[in-house]
């Protein structure tokens, strides 16, 4: 995690936080850890479906990323 992303969260600006991972997702689409810390943020602010998107993209990117794991449990993949 970028330290100014990291720093944002610690103090509660969240929007920051999301604004720089925003700037490094449409710098590199393939960057699967821009769209895991992403999600991160967008579940703190309990936007739920960005981050379950933000999650899957993680899966679709790098399915042997270990948080990938759990988002396949939590989908229903994983039996």
């Amino acid at each position: 995690m970028k330290s100014a992303v990291r720093n944002a969260c610690l103090v509660g600006d969240l929007p920051t936080a999301v604004k720089v991972l925003n700037i490094d997702i449409d710098a590199s689409t393939n960057d699967h850890n821009a769209y895991a810390n992403r999600a991160f943020v967008m579940a703190r602010t309990c936007n739920w479906d960005q981050a379950l998107f933000d999650a899957i993209q993680v899966r679709l990117i790098d399915p042997s990323c270990p948080p990938c794991k759990k988002v396949k449990f939590r989908n229903g993949i994983v039996r």
